[in-house]
């Protein structure tokens, strides 16, 4: 399950354009379904005294083929591209009704 998240996007009519796009993109590339988008609403600046706007694009998934497919798609997307991406590759995903943890 790709989750697309959004840092430190303030404007709301930016933030609605970037979900769109990425609901777009993610529907396109046959992952609609199960991917979700996170927006995080906070305050991203850079540490070089300047304190500028420093939004940036987190893609989480558990498998490295499909975020490469995610990235090279995002690329191809003007209001996307515009941004820093971030991979982070997850071990593993827990669904709600997964008891391979559940004590005996």
């Amino acid at each position: 399950m790709p989750n697309i998240m959004l840092f430190g996007f303030l404007n709301e009519s930016q933030l609605h354009q970037l979900k769109m796009a990425v609901c777009g993109a993610m529907n396109e590339l046959g992952l609609g379904k199960e991917a979700v988008i996170t927006s995080v609403e906070s305050e991203v600046t850079s540490c070089d005294g300047l304190m500028r706007d420093r939004p940036f694009i987190r893609i989480c998934d558990i498998s490295e083929f499909e975020a490469q497919k995610i990235i090279r798609k995002f690329k191809q997307i003007s209001v996307i591209a515009k941004y820093d991406l971030e991979f982070i590759l997850v071990n593993d995903f827990i669904a709600k009704d997964d008891n391979r943890f559940c004590r005996e």
